[in-house]
Parts: structure tokens; C-alpha cells; sequence
């Protein structure tokens, strides 16, 4: 079960999947954004792993990483922000970094035409959607690759399964999610309890990053999705998360963040009296086997505009 991050429009929903927080954001800001904290790109850059963000940025419309201070002052990270339209071509010449978030954002025409958001036609966004996939599928990138395909928010106003109220901000509605890798298991639906910091946990997993936030830190690691071979159990790092992975009956229960699943998740001692996630915070990992867990990973983020 996927569900948007928060109860709210496509501004929170996207910091939240690059960030883990919106800084108290609940609506799409008038005049562009206040706020400003880390992303996953800036633990990327720390570690030396390559990323890309593909968006759309003109006179009138700016894609959401670019909304953020820190990125635009540093060029050595908002240059790693990519027009769209370059995106054909690079999937072409097999050359999509480690790590690579595809967000077709945008209210003019043109661009309502690939991200499905009203009055655009849906179908001919699905097709664009498909030929992405389909050309990273039958590229040489594809034999490690993951692609997570998912939507910001419902853009409804019902859903007959709450939303776990996990903080203060809560889930939002559930929106679709698919995993599309040679590594995700067949035919399988999955039930464990996940939301866009899902994304951010996967990624985490992967290379050896601390929580960016609580939130994140809670999160279900989307592990459960795939088998990965040549390592332990199917886990990705060769070896489990010190504790149990996140699922819905814990989230549910402990709707909080509770001291005991912050220590679980090797980050208690440094959580600040705020909440907020010190510097030096990291996850309890073991290495393991890592020859055939490194996922180079297509981190799909195809959005819906609300």
C-alpha cells in the first residue's frame, strides 16, 4: 500500500520524495518557495554519487529542486539539473547516472500533454510514461536498473483506507506505485505500508546513507519489492536494518516517532529535541556481499501536477 507523503497538493508531496520533509509546506506556494533544507542530492554529492534531475524550467514554470536556495546558488549541483528534453537522448547513449529522478512538471501546454494532470489527455501522457520505460528497458543500463514509477498525489478527494497517521503531518491518499526492474518480484502486489520517503529509504539502503528525517527514517525501505541476487535473503546490502523493517501494523500502532524505533533504526542518539536529524546520524549496516547488490539505479519520478 502506497500512499502520497502528506495530505496535500503536488509542492509538499514532491519535497518530501527529494527530501523526506516539506518544511511545514501544505499548499503549492504562490511565489515560489520559503523553505529550504538537504535533499538526497546533496548525501549524493557528499559520497561521490553521480545523480541527475530532469525537469522542465523556463520563464514560467521552475521544476521543484531548483525552487530550493541552495541548490540554485551551487552550480556544481544545479548544473546536474537536466532540461527533459535531453532525457531521449541520454537514455540513448546509455548514459543515466547512479541515481536519476524524471519529474515531467509543468502547466503549460506542451507540458500537459506528458504529465497526465488536467485538461491534458491522459492517454498520451501514458504513452510517453511507457516510452521511457520501454527505452531504458532495451538499453544496456536495464540489467541494473529500477525503475519506481509513481504519482506526487491522488488528485481526488477520497480514499476508503485512511491514511496512517504517522506524524504530525500524516499520510496522504494512496496514489499507484510500480517497480519495474529485472529484480522485482513477478506478479507480486505488494502490502507492506510505503510512501515517497520509501523512495529516499531504497536509496539510503543502497549506499549507506543516513535519514535525512524521521520520516524517512520510519520508512518501509521497499525491499519486500525485489529479490536480489547473490545477496542475503534477497535484502539488498547483504544484511538487514539492525530491527524489523517498517510495516503497517507498526505504523499504525505507533503513530509517533518513538524513541525505541529511532534506536532500532540506529539514529536515536541523534535526534535532536526538535526532532531534527544531526549530521552525524547514520544506520546501523552491515557491507556484506555487495557483487551483485549494487542497483545503478533509474529512480523514476513521474508526477502529477495538483
Amino acid at each position: 500500500r502506497y500512499f502520497a507523503s502528506i495530505l496535500g497538493p503536488t509542492t509538499p508531496n514532491r519535497l518530501f520524495s527529494i527530501a523526506g520533509q516539506a518544511g511545514g509546506l501544505t499548499t503549492n506556494p504562490i511565489h515560489g518557495l520559503e523553505v529550504d533544507f538537504p535533499t538526497i542530492f546533496d548525501q549524493l554529492d557528499a559520497r561521490g554519487i553521480s545523480w541527475r534531475y530532469y525537469g522542465i524550467a523556463n520563464e514560467l514554470e521552475t521544476t521543484t529542486l531548483l525552487q530550493l536556495r541552495h541548490v540554485v546558488s551551487n552550480p556544481a549541483m544545479s548544473s546536474k539539473v537536466i532540461p527533459l528534453s535531453m532525457l531521449a537522448r541520454d537514455i540513448r547513449s546509455d548514459d543515466l547516472p547512479s541515481v536519476t529522478y524524471i519529474d515531467p512538471n509543468g502547466f503549460l501546454a506542451a507540458d500537459l500533454q506528458i504529465n497526465e494532470h488536467p485538461p491534458g489527455n491522459v492517454t498520451t501522457g501514458q504513452t510517453w510514461t511507457e516510452s521511457v520505460v520501454q527505452s531504458i528497458m532495451t538499453s544496456s543500463m536495464w540489467a541494473s536498473c529500477v525503475i519506481i514509477l509513481t504519482w506526487d498525489e491522488s488528485g481526488g478527494f477520497y480514499d476508503h483506507v485512511p491514511p496512517p497517521q504517522v506524524d504530525q503531518w500524516g499520510y496522504g491518499f494512496r496514489v499507484p506505485m510500480l517497480a519495474i526492474s529485472p529484480f522485482s518480484r513477478r506478479g507480486s502486489i505488494d502490502h507492506d505500508v510505503m510512501d515517497h520517503t520509501s523512495i529516499l529509504k531504497f536509496i539510503a539502503r543502497n549506499w549507506n546513507l543516513p535519514a535525512l528525517t524521521p520520516r524517512e527514517a520510519l520508512a518501509s525501505d521497499m525491499m519486500s519489492i525485489f529479490d536480489f541476487p547473490g545477496v542475503n535473503g534477497g535484502n539488498l546490502m547483504g544484511s538487514s536494518l539492525r530491527g524489523e523493517r517498517t510495516n503497517a501494523p507498526r505504523l499504525q500502532a505507533e503513530r509517533a516517532y518513538p524513541s525505541d524505533i529511532l534506536r532500532r533504526e540506529g539514529i536515536g542518539p541523534s535526534v535532536g529535541p526538535c526532532g531534527d536529524i544531526h549530521p552525524e546520524a547514520r544506520f546501523t549496516l552491515s557491507r556484506g556481499d555487495r557483487r551483485e547488490a549494487r542497483v545503478d539505479g533509474c529512480v523514476r519520478r513521474a508526477v502529477d501536477s495538483g
